[in-house]
């Protein structure tokens, strides 16, 4: 496969990207690098320039909501007690216009979006600006109901957020699940998407403790069950979870050594382990063999003084709630400004949002990179 196939691949999936900006996209960031990984090339060298100020960016991650029913115990939504609010269908449409060149949106952040009331309303406005359109849940809500309004509105890629079918474990970490519903709901969603014919993509994302670990074979083998193909796996990210990731485990020859057990059980059952950079392609669906996870160490560890991998801050912008925008999904405390009062090139181009993006290939690399699982 050339790259001008593979462009052309990513044009068709993308088609809200407007004719004027169809250059922009390959030149940007994420197309470039996932096309050298996929050409087997040497990785893209970023100039100054397109670090400090990208164009402006094809991707949003929305968190259209901040409810959740569930206090997990590494959530930032938990240690930051975020309070409980849904973004208005006004400020959701001011987002898109205030974006005319995005091209995907991704319903993830601090709150579970099956929740917001008017997601219906959301997922059909997106559909009719024809933007390909994913989305991250626990599914404790997904209910026939709503899965069948996911299918229907055409929702393009799906991923639960899973780390273990190990009821005491799944539990303690996610204070006010309840495993049976969560399966039995996920169960029910594939096998309606079966049923409807969708081509949507449906993954799962897991975040690995060393107690959940001895569990991944078994989340595979229900992966398997449902015919899901691909679970990403992920250590534990935000500052106020580095004492507890795995990649600072003192005895890193046991770890590995369950992780490569555990690894050859997932593989077993048929199923795809994937490396959070994923997160960072083009395109979900087209670019999982680009972030093949081939050993633990790229997992548990993690001690590199500038960028390796991550293109989040290059690739995506994060728009909270309220409008407010971060440098990344792992930076919550941030603010590169607001997207009611400043304009996206504004944004896109913060001081602070450049300056973090400098350190980032520059080195050294700001404090929350150094334990995130993208470096």
């Amino acid at each position: 496969m050339t790259e001008a196939e593979i462009v052309e691949i990513y044009r068709e999936l993308y088609p809200a990207i407007p004719a004027t900006s169809l250059d922009k996209f390959k030149k940007s960031a994420a197309v470039r690098a996932t096309i050298s990984r996929k050409l087997s090339l040497p990785a893209p060298i970023f100039t100054d320039a397109e670090i400090c100020r990208p164009a402006p960016p094809f991707f949003l991650d929305l968190e259209i909501t901040t409810s959740c029913q569930l206090s997990c115990r590494y959530c930032a939504r938990t240690f930051m007690k975020v309070p409980s609010k849904h973004m208005s269908f006004q400020l959701f449409r001011e987002i898109l216009a205030a974006n005319p060149s995005v091209a995907a949106v991704n319903l993830v952040g601090l709150g579970e979006p099956l929740l917001h009331p008017e997601l219906e309303r959301i997922l059909n406005e997106l559909k009719k600006r024809k933007i390909r359109t994913s989305l991250v849940t626990n599914a404790m809500a997904l209910n026939a109901t709503k899965a069948r309004m996911l299918i229907e509105g055409g929702l393009s890629s799906i991923t639960f957020s899973l780390d273990s079918t190990d009821r005491e474990r799944f539990e303690w970490y996610r204070e006010g699940a309840d495993l049976d519903i969560i399966l039995d709901n996920i169960r029910e969603f594939m096998a309606l998407k079966k049923a409807e014919g969708s081509t949507m993509t449906a993954s799962i994302f897991s975040v690995l403790q060393a107690d959940t670990l001895p569990y991944l074979g078994a989340l595979a083998k229900f992966a398997r069950s449902v015919n899901i193909p691909a679970i990403v796996i992920s250590d534990l990210n935000f500052i106020e979870n580095s004492s507890k990731s795995i990649s600072t485990t003192i005895d890193k020859e046991t770890l590995l050594t369950k992780m490569r057990e555990q690894m050859r059980e997932v593989a077993r059952n048929g199923i795809v382990l994937l490396v959070p950079n994923l997160l960072d392609s083009v395109n979900i669906a087209e670019d999982w063999p680009t972030a093949l996870l081939k050993n633990p160490e790229q997992i548990v560890q993690r001690a590199h003084s500038k960028h390796q991998r991550c293109l989040a801050p290059l690739r995506t912008l994060v728009v909270r709630v309220d409008g407010d925008t971060n440098y990344c999904n792992c930076t919550p405390e941030t603010s590169a400004g607001n997207v009611t009062s400043q304009s996206i090139e504004e944004i896109w181009w913060d001081k602070g949002l450049q300056n973090f993006r400098n350190n980032l290939f520059s080195g050294p690399v700001p404090g929350c990179c150094k334990i995130c699982p993208r470096l």
